[in-house]
């Protein structure tokens, strides 16, 4: 039977008109919601920034003087009990346990395509693709648009995460049901810690996962078949792992084992470590991995993923709600396939730098509302650049330019005038000039540094006896 579907369906210029105009108010909700999710987002805690206010405590024995602060033990995590999956996986020393089925089961791909017709009507090519890949949720084959030939057994087995009812980290205890574990770590599977069925008749008996405090070897095994296919996955059911059946069961197991160097943040309470309440009514209480400061690290590394994830979301459903609030008037032109088509595009061109414009502007708005410490001191960072900026330019301003050697580039003598030599050109300050006359270049002219003496005709005078003689002195009376 074919894997592959092809549904076409049409959709009036009425009703498509229609819910183009229902979308308006849903986009308006859509960029409301989404500046609202902005905001929420800018205000949400780094759980890394409260760890790091807690105090570092040796984790080889209890400190009552710490009792009732906010404290950080790091160590060796242990468990006083042994705990399975109750099917499977033999009891061991683990904190916690999560066991991980999948199946080899029918997946539906949908995929539509829609044509605008002239008229405003549109051509919908709806593509169903059925394949078969392992999935731990295998969907119900009658909501499949074509559940014939595609039928997904049940699931004999469901995933499950089992958690010791007690914990320790060094001399300190914790419980392992309520506190924040991190991400468990893959078990290599072997029959050392693996317990497999032996009889036929246990194999097609169908149970379900027994308590932790039952060993799993009184449990009987809800698949056949089931061997361990690799150090990662017990495999049951027809074919093999690389070449499975549909049908088939992989399982795998993740564990925090004992043993493990962890950290631990919350409140020292006679020797156990309960949740911590900050002033401000934000929780913690945590296990990580590593040491303290990797801890914290990871703290902060997980803030900064979701706060960046909210962000894209949040742009994401405005530029979307933008695009709908123009849904009417682009169906109006759809009327025109071509003109419909020009004006979906340059609507999708237009709304994304305006959501990019709006979304950031209400994430810079909102870290400054929750974050006015942070805005205060980048403004004065940002001030002080600027001014450092101009001083830089005012002092290049100032700064003669220099040669490509780097060196400033010498002064050109200035010949000095000498106003006894004739000028150069005798016709260029005459009031009629010869207009025909050939230009001759000008030679360079040797100069003196002191210019010579002049000499002047020398005059004799003659002497004039009635004005050159002396005057005759008078006798007084």
């Amino acid at each position: 039977m074919p894997n592959t579907f092809t549904n076409v369906t049409r959709t009036g210029f009425g009703s498509r008109i229609m819910s183009a105009i229902v979308g308006v108010p849903i986009g308006i909700i859509l960029i409301v919601g989404s500046c609202i999710l902005l905001y929420w987002n800018e205000g949400r805690v780094d759980y890394s920034k409260i760890a790091s206010k807690s105090t570092p405590v040796q984790a080889n024995r209890i400190d009552q003087s710490k009792n009732g602060q906010f404290v950080s033990v790091t160590g060796s995590v242990s468990t006083g009990q042994q705990i399975g999956d109750g099917a499977y996986l033999k009891p061991g020393p683990y904190v916690a346990v999560q066991r991980t089925v999948e199946e080899y089961a029918w997946v539906q791909d949908e995929q539509t395509q829609s044509h605008n017709n002239l008229g405003g009507s549109s051509t919908n090519t709806t593509t169903y693709t059925y394949k078969q890949e392992w999935t731990s949720d295998p969907a119900d084959s009658s909501t499949f648009q074509y559940p014939q030939g595609h039928q997904n057994p049940t699931l004999p087995i469901e995933s499950s995460t089992t958690e010791a009812t007690s914990g320790y980290v060094g001399a300190y205890s914790f419980d392992p049901q309520t506190i924040k574990l991190p991400a468990l770590q893959d078990l290599s599977l072997s029959s050392a810690n693996v317990n497999l069925p032996t009889s036929p008749s246990a194999a097609n008996t169908t149970t379900t996962a027994t308590p932790s405090s039952i060993p799993a070897s009184s449990t009987v095994s809800p698949i056949s078949n089931l061997t361990i296919a690799s150090s990662q996955y017990l495999y049951g059911g027809g074919g093999s792992l690389t070449a499975p059946q549909l049908g088939a069961i992989r399982i795998s197991y993740q564990a925090l084992p004992a043993g493990t160097t962890v950290t631990v943040f919350g409140t020292l309470n006679n020797g156990s470590l309960d949740s911590y309440t900050d002033p401000s009514n934000h929780t913690i209480y945590d296990l990580l991995y590593g040491g303290r400061q990797t801890a914290i690290a990871t703290l902060h590394s997980q803030y900064e993923k979701t706060i960046w994830i909210f962000r894209g979301i949040g742009v994401a459903l405005i530029w979307l709600g933008l695009m709908m609030l123009f849904g009417p008037l682009d169906m109006l032109l759809d009327f025109i396939p071509i003109a419909g088509e020009i004006s979906s595009t340059i609507v999708f061109i237009i709304t994304l730098p305006v959501a990019l414009i709006l979304g950031g502007t209400v994430i810079i708005v909102s870290y400054s509302v929750h974050h006015p410490i942070d805005l205060f001191i980048a403004v004065i960072l940002i001030m002080a650049i600027w001014i450092g900026i101009f001083k830089l330019i005012k002092k290049a301003r100032n700064i003669p330019k220099r040669g490509s050697g780097g060196y400033l580039p010498p002064a050109t003598p200035q010949q000095p005038v000498n106003p006894y030599q004739a000028p150069q050109n005798p016709t260029s300050g005459s009031l009629f000039p010869n207009s025909n006359a050939v230009p001759q270049s000008v030679q360079p002219t040797s100069y003196s540094p002191t210019p010579p003496n002049p000499t002047y005709p020398q005059q004799v005078v003659t002497p004039d006896p009635q004005h050159d003689q002396p005057p005759i002195p008078q006798s007084k009376p």
